[in-house]
């Protein structure tokens, strides 16, 4: 209920808003209603319980209802913020295709572009079919924010062909033409009516011109928007004008003008056309008012503004600046000329003007424009009719969105900036910020130039599951555009929870705390019947197992020599060693730490890989999903990857899945059914155990519960290890 009063709340105080504003509603993140605040008459709840309650918005007798359930918030979103320029295209011959609707900006148009180059000609004319689907398109579609114009524009070169085949609602060509101008002439968006144009260039296939006509004129909103072509040259040329008229509806100029001070009651004009003020067509006129420095009664000529009657000066010295906004030609032939400003006053006991001649526009006039924000529908006749003048229509076409692209605002998402990464020592976490970015929708996160997170719908992030060293870039995005990255972060690293650091000769490495504990072995799914039974197993003491599989660089400073068969880093796992091989290692790691190095035995190795006491259970050593923590055979490249590039798992351990595959002490034997503590395997056997698969293998073999036996003796490519203590 409290829920209800707030959307009462604030519903009510939206309703006397003025134009400059309109309603969002969301579901989530995600607009599911979008109504100007003009539009909305009052607001009522309905509904006597949970299921039944809805929000309904009462609009010149429309109603629009929500159910309360689906309504998570409602936003007052001003006109002033951005708009964009929409664009959608529906294609049609025997079939529709279209491009949905998205936003169009130099940064986007490429796409939109080269939908039109990839339409195919087929035979049929969809034309009436089309057009509706188009309108659907354009009346459904949660424009999210404020629009100047709603343009609908066809092309075909010929008659309908098939589109009665497709609708089971009308019985004649005359019916569904007759219903698609009534929904183009009787449809709005977001308020606004669509203006409708239609381009015909009559084929030669085409018998009945009268019908050719007809339908040109009942797809446009007025006689003069249906336009019939001679030549395709015309059509290029038609399409241009389109181009030119929708961008000057849509585009807003401000103009701020500092003039000296002057009398009170003195008549100021500005005009724009370059003719003196008897004879201008295109001026801005209004009474100065000395007591508050204000322009006072101000009257547009040739253009409209969103500024209004009385406008307060700024003053500087013996001067006053008044800003002028919103202007458009009435006549929509462009942008409002500024190259020609000149001022005039006319004293209150003068019928004379008199000219400023200090006045210049270079030196007191400021112009800027903005986007108003416009939708555009385009419907491209694809039928072979048209034959080789096909792929000039798709010239045309690709002209057209390239010059309303270029000539709309230059919307852009930036880069993030300021991105920062922190360590969190107690979870071993890192946290990166950044800063919003104007127009981002989401962002992508990249850990070390590879992205690891999707849609992030905020401005932080948490990684926890980061890799020894960290650099964080952002990439936004929104609208159908996608920033740059951003410039990296700082480097942070993370740092082992209870852990030791070994150095031998040199080289460090580090060992992870394991606590004791008690965990469920083996696997009923998914693997071979050697993981079976499931069984009990009870660890009662602490120990250490390596952060990472041996290295190349720790094998080299212990032994002298190496014996990988990949050795592009000395950061790769060393492999092609043998149990008997890793025994020889160990004892002579020992002599140099006076440590008890070993090789974990099974019930450890596979209680480290879950995660010890923190593991969520995942199929994988940190992840459900393999390629998060593994290189194996779909990832590999057919070899070995440097060891700690890939998550680590809960305990922040590295690769315990592919990679390389890692002896363990134990002989291999089969599992028992009842509960075990610290088991350590069979007394003897033929074989030794090897655990978490390798970089030649499926993900089958990655998982933690699979084994595999290995003859000691051998050393296998795909072979390595890592150290207990």
């Amino acid at each position: 209920m409290k829920k209800i009063l707030l959307l009462l709340s604030i519903l009510s105080c939206a309703a006397t808003v003025n134009a400059q504003k309109y309603l969002e509603v969301y579901k989530g993140r995600d607009v599911i209603g979008s109504m100007m605040s003009t539009d909305i008459d009052s607001v009522r709840i309905t509904g006597n319980n949970a299921s039944t309650r809805q929000i309904n918005f009462y609009s010149a007798g429309v109603n629009r209802s929500f159910a309360v359930t689906e309504v998570d918030s409602i936003k007052i979103v001003h006109s002033s913020d951005d708009s964009f320029a929409y664009l959608g295209i529906v294609g049609f011959n025997q079939e529709l295709y279209d491009m949905p609707i998205g936003i169009l900006a130099t940064s986007t148009s490429s796409r939109y572009s080269s939908f039109v180059s990839n339409l195919i000609r087929r035979d049929g004319t969809l034309l009436y079919y089309g057009v509706e689907h188009a309108l659907n398109l354009l009346t459904q579609y949660n424009f999210t924010t404020p629009l100047s114009s709603v343009n609908l524009i066809t092309f075909t070169d010929g008659l309908d062909q098939g589109s009665m085949m497709m609708s089971s609602v009308y019985t004649t060509e005359e019916a569904y033409l007759n219903a698609l101008n009534r929904q183009i002439v009787s449809s709005k968006v977001k308020g606004l009516p669509i203006t409708a144009y239609s381009l015909g260039l009559r084929g030669n296939d085409v018998s009945d011109y009268n019908q050719f006509r007809t339908n040109l004129q009942q797809l446009a909103t007025s006689v003069d928007k249906a336009i019939e072509v001679s030549s395709m040259s015309d059509v290029q040329k038609r399409l241009q004008e389109i181009a030119d008229l929708i961008i000057s509806v849509s585009n807003r100029q401000t103009v701020s003008v500092k003039i000296p001070g002057v009398s009170n009651g003195t008549r100021i004009r500005f005009t724009f056309d370059g003719n003196s003020p008897e004879y201008s067509t295109m001026y801005i006129e209004g009474t100065f008012n000395l007591a508050d420095r204000s322009l006072r009664n101000v009257t547009y000529h040739g253009m409209r503004a969103t500024s209004g009657s009385t406008l307060q000066g700024v003053q500087d010295g013996i001067f006053v600046t008044y800003k002028f906004t919103g202007l458009q030609r009435t006549d929509g032939n462009g942008l409002i000329p500024m190259g020609y400003i000149r001022q005039y006053n006319k004293a209150v006991t003068s019928d004379t003007w008199q000219r400023n001649s200090e006045f210049t526009p270079d030196n007191n006039t400021q112009t800027t424009i903005t986007h108003a924000g416009t939708a555009i529908m385009l419907v491209l006749d694809c039928s072979s009719s048209l034959g080789s003048q096909f792929s000039n229509m798709q010239s045309y076409a690709r002209d057209f969105i390239s010059r309303v692209a270029n000539n709309a605002a230059p919307y852009e998402i930036k880069a993030p900036t300021n991105v920062v990464a922190s360590l969190d020592e107690q979870h071993n976490f890192v946290n990166v910020t950044w800063n919003a970015v104007k127009n981002a929708q989401s962002y992508d996160v990249y850990r070390n130039g590879s992205i690891v997170q999707e849609d992030v719908r905020t401005t932080q992030w948490t990684d926890k599951s980061p890799l020894r060293t960290n650099v964080y870039s952002i990439v936004a995005k929104g609208y159908g555009m996608t920033s740059e990255k951003s410039s990296p972060s700082n480097r942070v690293g993370t740092y082992s929870t209870s852990g030791i650091t070994i150095d031998v000769n040199g080289v460090k490495f580090n060992m992870i705390k394991v606590e004791s504990g008690t965990f469920q072995m083996g696997s009923t799914s998914g693997g071979d019947s050697n993981e079976r039974p499931v069984h009990q197993v009870t660890l009662t003491n602490d120990y250490y197992i390596g952060e990472t599989e041996v290295t190349q660089e720790l094998w080299t400073a212990v032994m002298g020599s190496n014996p990988s068969s990949f050795k592009s880093s000395d950061q790769l796992p060393v492999e092609k060693v043998s149990w008997n091989d890793c025994q020889t290692f160990i004892t002579k790691l020992n002599e140099l730490t006076g440590r008890t190095f070993r090789l974990p035995t099974e019930a450890e190795w596979e209680f480290a890989a879950l995660g010890g006491n923190a593991s969520e259970g995942y199929t994988f050593s940190g992840s459900n999903t393999v390629g998060d923590v593994a290189w194996y055979d779909s990832n590999s490249g057919s070899k070995t990857h440097e060891v700690a590039t890939k998550a680590p798992n809960e305990l922040g351990i590295y690769d315990m899945s592919g990679n390389v595959w890692e002896w363990c002490q134990d002989w291999y034997g089969n599992y028992n059914i009842g509960a075990q503590t610290n088991p350590t395997g069979p007394t003897s056997g033929s074989y030794r155990v090897s655990r978490g698969g390798g970089w030649v293998n499926s993900d089958n073999s990655c998982r933690v519960a699979n084994r595999l036996d290995r003859s000691p003796d051998y050393g296998y490519i795909s072979g390595g290890f890592r150290l207990a203590l």
